[in-house]
């Protein structure tokens, strides 16, 4: 912590640029474009690139917010693009749903947040994977876990599961 900046909230149209310098860990410059396309509902878009390793993210993302006992539960609606650019000259893309945000802790002067639901990674070579994210509870001692079964989006349709535990 201690970074803390003022939060982006823009008015319709206005952009944000942002970039992280080359170095040896990250190789090229990554560079942030953000831009308020909706002022209510409140939509941004974005765009990260770090063209020397091939790797571009453009998005949308909007927040729905609603209340279930001391939680707050944060519906992110809009969706991502990753394009890897392959050394071949060729590219493959992967379509990324948000998943939904829990912010627990509130009551306790604690707050963290956890992923929650599921979120779907469809790449442009036909498979699909299904990530769900269970959360934890504080009072059973539990962690949030996943569960990612990976999917051919053609016949057969056998899944490959790969599970553990979250870092958050």
């Amino acid at each position: 912590m201690g970074s803390e900046k003022k939060p982006l909230n823009p008015v319709l149209g206005e952009l944000f640029y942002g970039y992280w310098p080359a170095n040896t860990a990250c190789g090229g410059k990554t560079t942030l474009v953000v831009e308020q396309v909706s002022h209510h509902p409140p939509i941004t878009a974005y765009r990260i690139e770090n063209l020397k390793k091939g790797i571009i993210l453009t998005g949308h993302s909007a927040q729905k917010m609603s209340f279930s006992g001391g939680s707050i539960i944060v519906k992110q609606v809009g969706h991502a693009v990753l394009t890897v650019l392959l050394p071949s000259g060729g590219s493959e893309e992967y379509l990324i749903t948000l998943p939904r945000l829990h912010i627990d802790g509130l009551w306790y002067g604690s707050p963290y947040i956890e992923l929650a639901e599921t979120s779907y990674i469809q790449s442009s070579t036909s498979y699909l994977s299904m990530i769900i994210l269970k959360t934890g509870t504080a009072s059973a001692g539990t962690n949030g876990h996943y569960t990612t079964p990976l999917y051919p989006s053609i016949p057969p349709y056998s899944a490959s599961p790969i599970s553990g535990y979250s870092f958050l």
